[in-house]
């Protein structure tokens, strides 16, 4: 993964429990102190072990710890570096989620060694759309359910979002079910 997720993560803890708490994740993840550099390409490794070392030292399940940092990436990391792409991605949640299996093309603009979940849109009905996600990185599902809130959020939105479908029980991807009225 690029730093930019590194750094995000970084943020986050940093903004929520404070820095020596950021400073004890380093030293529990085994990563080390170092400056993540956004537009550098890291081992997945090292954001799984941030991730599970925040979740061991601040004291909550790693699932929280993904779904409180899709969130974030929306809400604080898009917005602040990105926040001209959130804006052409749609005018509303229904037009982004519409518009998301073509997102990451536009990412990959500025990240050309980045490789991006794919994403199918079914639409149920108004308001109410499943959607399909496909990565070939493991264990990220609460962190995709977290950007969908995050998104319902930023728009706005008082979404409910539910995992129908996971690797976990077996399947090749996730699905999502996102409803709001």
């Amino acid at each position: 993964m690029y730093g930019i997720i590194n750094k995000s993560i970084e943020e986050l803890v940093i903004e929520k429990f404070g820095a020596p708490i950021w400073e004890a994740v380093l030293l529990k993840s085994g990563v080390g102190k170092q400056i993540f550099l956004s537009n550098e390409a890291y081992d997945d490794a090292v954001t799984y072990q941030l991730a599970a070392a925040t979740a061991d030292v601040v004291g909550i399940g790693i699932e929280v710890v993904l779904l409180e940092f899709g969130k974030w990436w929306i809400l604080h990391t898009c917005q602040k570096r990105y926040g001209s792409m959130l804006k052409t991605g749609g005018g509303n949640l229904t037009e982004f989620l519409m518009g998301l299996p073509s997102f990451h093309d536009r990412v990959q603009l500025m990240y050309p060694k980045l490789s991006p979940p794919q994403f199918k849109i079914e639409r149920i009905v108004d308001q109410h759309y499943k959607v399909h996600y496909y990565s070939k990185r493991p264990a990220l599902q609460e962190f995709m359910r977290g950007v969908l809130f995050g998104l319902a959020i930023y728009f706005n939105v008082d979404a409910k979002v539910e995992l129908m479908q996971s690797r976990n029980q077996g399947f090749d991807f996730e699905i999502f079910e996102i409803s709001w009225s």
